[in-house]
């Protein structure tokens, strides 16, 4: 994929009857082949971050005691990498046979896709992961003597209905709230790179339109 995006920069971002000295258009192509490389660098980063947590808690939480929910939480982190790899595919087919340009706005609007699409993700990820940790430690020996004395148990010595519309109501704000805690993480991880790649097709398209 690199080899085709190098192409891509060397065929400059402006056809060849534009009046724009080269050093300029080689300066921006170059500017945009770099910024793509961050890009796909954190990218990358961040999938094999993910991964590995998906192996280290899965493990981790498997090993206290509770393997069910260490495989469900295993299986959702790997579920974001899978939404990644997808991702990944739609970048790949964004035509090559076109100028820098062309292809750094297509970039664009895939990273506006896919910061889209797991804002969704996330919406639902939050709250279930809540909901599946609280669940579980809500029936281990501890949780249940706490609750034990604040009278938050049945008849049986289980968890009451308020526990359960506790932790509803939680997940109910966490799913509310994940789109925001989602596109923080993004402006923390990429949000240098994001401003950098507006400020850069804002600059080519000033000077496509001179």
């Amino acid at each position: 994929m690199r080899k085709s995006i190098e192409d891509i920069w060397q065929s400059g971002f402006i056809d060849d009857m534009a009046l724009i000295a080269p050093k300029v258009n080689n300066l921006y192509a170059m500017k945009s082949k770099n910024l793509v490389d961050k890009f796909e660098s954190l990218f990358a980063a961040n999938q094999k971050a993910v991964l590995f947590a998906a192996m280290v808690i899965g493990s981790a939480v498997a090993y206290v005691g509770a393997p069910f929910v260490g495989a469900i939480i295993a299986a959702m982190l790997t579920g974001l990498v899978m939404a990644g790899h997808g991702q990944l595919k739609k970048l790949s087919k964004i035509s090559k046979d076109q100028s820098s340009f062309e292809y750094l706005n297509e970039f664009d609007i895939w990273l506006d896709n896919a910061i889209a699409q797991y804002t969704q993700i996330y919406r639902f990820f939050y709250p279930a992961l809540f909901a599946i940790c609280t669940v579980r430690y809500a029936y281990s020996d501890n949780a249940i003597a706490v609750l034990t004395q604040l009278d938050m148990v049945n008849s049986n010595g289980m968890p009451s209905f308020t526990v359960y519309a506790a932790i509803g109501l939680i997940s109910l704000i966490l799913g509310v709230a994940g789109a925001r805690i989602y596109r923080a993480d993004v402006t923390m991880v990429y949000g240098r790179e994001i401003k950098k790649l507006k400020a850069l097709l804002n600059e080519m398209k000033a000077l496509r339109e001179d």
